[in-house]
């Protein structure tokens, strides 16, 4: 009787799927860890804020603690992605674009964020994504993420393989998919540049150009990532649409 699959079976897939990941999409191996690195390092920069007990005061409190957390959740879907944890990968993103959107959103009308905070009115996440451009919320974030998130059918394409209705397979282990993996790394991309991109926005008082290695580090950081989407939409045309959308969300 052969041995069943177990632990060190998965183990071993993780390592030769990691391999493979790094084999086949170098540049981000060779660039995601120090851009996510430099994102680690705005914390040290926000610089003077508004008074807490202000609307604008209570919107950088907010954002404050989302942008000391999330590098470290970036850092992990990196992991994740680069051993072929795409749905996990998939779930933890859905949670960091909420993140950000509530972040787009609140910028524009802090006077509802203590309301919606302290659970006394709650704004929707529709309502949010809707603010800068409808259609999103569904095609993408509610059909694709939280489909995910919530075990509906979307999650199945990444364990179960139909080749056909009567030929399917079950992926036992991680293995190395290139459209789950780029699929993944294209999102990561596009909102770890809206991090960046909107800092300044969020803190108007912010300390980052007093040192100028990070200064230097984080141009460098949203050049190569603009020229990543530039790419992307040149290879594949189809992304077009998606891009029109989420540039709504990482551009200001």
């Amino acid at each position: 009787m052969s041995e069943l699959f177990g632990l060190n079976y998965l183990t071993e897939s993780e390592d030769s799927t990691t391999i493979a990941t790094h084999s086949r999409l170098r540049g981000n191996y060779e660039h995601l860890p120090k851009i996510i690195d430099t994102l680690f390092k705005l914390a040290y920069f926000f610089g003077e804020q508004e008074d807490v007990e202000t609307e604008m005061g209570q919107f950088q409190s907010f954002c404050f603690t989302s942008y000391t957390q999330a590098p470290y959740s970036f850092w992990i879907i990196f992991d994740l992605y680069a051993k072929g944890y795409y749905l996990e990968g998939v779930i933890l993103f859905r949670h960091l674009l909420e993140t950000f959107v509530q972040m787009r959103y609140f910028d524009i009308y802090p006077e509802k964020l203590k309301a919606h905070i302290c659970d006394e009115k709650r704004v929707t996440f529709k309502c949010m994504f809707d603010e800068f451009s409808e259609g999103l919320y569904k095609r993408y974030y509610g059909k694709q993420l939280s489909e995910a998130a919530h075990g509906m059918l979307y999650k199945d394409i990444y364990r179960f393989e139909r080749k056909s209705s009567s030929e399917a397979r079950t992926r036992m282990g991680c293995e190395y998919n290139e459209d789950f993996a780029t699929y993944l790394s294209n999102n990561m991309v596009a909102l770890i540049f809206g991090y960046f991109n909107l800092f300044e926005k969020f803190y108007p008082n912010n300390t980052v150009s007093t040192d100028s290695e990070v200064s230097k580090s984080i141009n460098e950081a949203k050049s190569w990532l603009e020229k990543y989407m530039a790419g992307h939409r040149r290879a594949n045309p189809l992304s077009e649409q998606w891009y029109e959308h989420i540039n709504r969300f990482i551009y200001y």
